[in-house]
């Protein structure tokens, strides 16, 4: 269960960094938005998720972490997917924040079952799950920038496999008392 755990953190984290590091790139290439502006619509969209933090992680204290974490990965994958061949700018832009808010939102409810998962031991839990969040997740960026070297598009159909992957390794953790 642990390695599992470890591995949907990966996945997670990868598919929010693949769409974090290609949007300004596709806001300005694709759709010609000024620098100024990009970084605006960067902001909102990074604002949307983080204000729902605090609201998820209460909710998954109240119904349990494997709802939460498995019903906002499928909204994100979903929403991933629809940004991804989305060519209106209009569209692309709300489904990608939804899913960037989603996947956003989801951290306080993962970080939560990794400290639960391990018993204890909380700061030093979480300095290794933000290592792996961080440093493993930023891989994600890099292969976003392999897939998008064709078309930016791609990046973000990256981004939503990535987000599927985390998906379904939620749904194979057994259910415990811990997820």
């Amino acid at each position: 269960e642990g390695l599992r755990l470890v591995f949907l953190m990966i996945f997670y984290n990868m598919a929010l960094y693949a769409m974090l590091s290609m949007t300004p790139l596709k806001l300005q290439n694709d759709y010609g938005v000024s620098p100024f502006v990009s970084g605006v619509i960067f902001a909102c969209i990074l604002l949307g998720g983080t204000v729902f933090q605090p609201i998820t992680g209460k909710i998954s204290d109240r119904i349990g972490r494997r709802l939460v974490i498995l019903n906002l990965l499928i909204g994100a994958t979903i929403f991933a997917f629809i940004a991804a061949f989305s060519s209106d700018f209009v569209y692309f832009v709300i489904s990608l924040t939804i899913a960037i808010a989603m996947l956003t939102a989801v951290r306080p409810a993962i970080l939560a079952t990794a400290v639960e998962h391990t018993g204890g031991a909380e700061s030093t839990t979480l300095g290794i799950v933000f290592t792996i969040l961080d440093g493993v997740g930023a891989l994600g960026a890099f292969l976003a920038g392999i897939a998008g070297e064709t078309t930016l598009s791609y990046s973000f159909l990256m981004g939503a496999v990535l987000a599927l992957i985390a998906t379904i390794l939620v749904s194979a953790l057994p259910r415990t008392n811990t997820i």
